[in-house]
């Protein structure tokens, strides 16, 4: 509770709310900020690395929370802040746990559905959707090792984002400027997923392989089992979603049968119906759910 504290004075200080041109950090002072904000994150990522990922999980909606508080960022400052922030939540939901994965992206995803659709929203939703838009796409991106780190988004994000040809290519185009800046940038956190795919492909660019075939192959294995999940995972909820919303607009009595007919009717869908919502977040283990019983539901 310490280290969630530290971080969010470190990632949220007390003048953010002021103007950017009234802001004055000396290059010191910035370095000093950065790095306090980098060793916390560090923390975090250690207690991965030690098996307690639990711990981490524990905290997981307040640091979910913090980085939403933290977009859109309005300076250079406030930028270096949001992309070790985010370099840290990439690394932790593709390397550690996919469940958290699925955590993040259902409250960033929540946060989208209430700024596009709704003329009512929070005024701070509206202003961070965009940022909201290319972290996702970032995540999932990486989730699925798609090239460049960039292209992913399609499933997440439900057709919230549908670019036309020309668009995607812009950016693309832009994606990769910024994945250039970022490979040579001067804030980092030691262990980054994002960094360690744009240095390992530009190594084989070049005709040298970072890792031997054994561990490439068990790294794409991984990678495939986690993408999977994380699909059917998504998928899976959003027809539990969807039947719940065909229920709410029907007379009550008749919620009973028509809810054990939707079941039936999913339950022969497919051996595997998606992933398990009810998993723990444990690394390596996942979960899929394959029956649901139509006799045990409740409306």
């Amino acid at each position: 509770s310490a280290a969630i504290k530290l971080l969010y004075e470190y990632a949220l200080p007390p003048d953010r709310g002021l103007l950017p041109q009234i802001k004055r950090y000396s290059l010191s002072q910035l370095r000093d900020n950065s790095d306090m904000l980098a060793a916390i994150l560090e923390f975090f990522l250690d207690l991965c690395d030690e098996g307690q990922l639990e711990a981490v999980s524990f905290f997981w909606p307040q640091l979910c929370h913090i980085h939403m508080q933290m977009l859109p960022p309005r300076g250079v400052e406030e930028m270096i802040r949001v992309e070790l922030m985010e370099d840290f939540l990439l690394t932790v939901a593709t390397r550690y746990s996919v469940h958290l994965a699925l955590d993040l992206v259902w409250g960033l995803t929540a946060d989208l559905e209430e700024s596009l659709s709704s003329s009512n929203c929070h005024p701070t939703s509206r202003l961070r959707r965009f940022a909201v838009l290319r972290f996702v796409s970032e995540l999932e991106s990486l989730l699925f090792d798609f090239e460049g780190g960039w292209g992913g988004g399609g499933v997440s994000l439900n057709g919230m984002m549908s670019p036309s040809d020309h668009q995607a290519g812009q950016l693309r185009g832009a994606m990769s400027i910024l994945q250039l800046y970022r490979r040579f940038g001067s804030h980092y956190l030691t262990r980054s997923v994002r960094l360690e795919k744009l240095k390992a492909e530009a190594l084989e660019a070049l005709g040298e392989y970072p890792s031997s075939i054994d561990e490439s192959s068990q790294v794409r294995a991984d990678i495939a089992k986690n993408a999977a999940y994380f699909s059917s995972h998504i998928s899976f909820a959003r027809k539990l979603g969807d039947i719940a919303e065909k229920l709410r607009f029907m007379d009550v009595p008749k919620r009973s049968k028509v809810l054990e007919l939707e079941f039936k009717e999913l339950n022969a869908s497919g051996k595997i119906l998606g992933g398990d919502p009810l998993n723990r977040p444990v690394a390596g283990r996942v979960y899929k759910a394959v029956k649901i019983p139509i006799n045990e539901g409740h409306v």
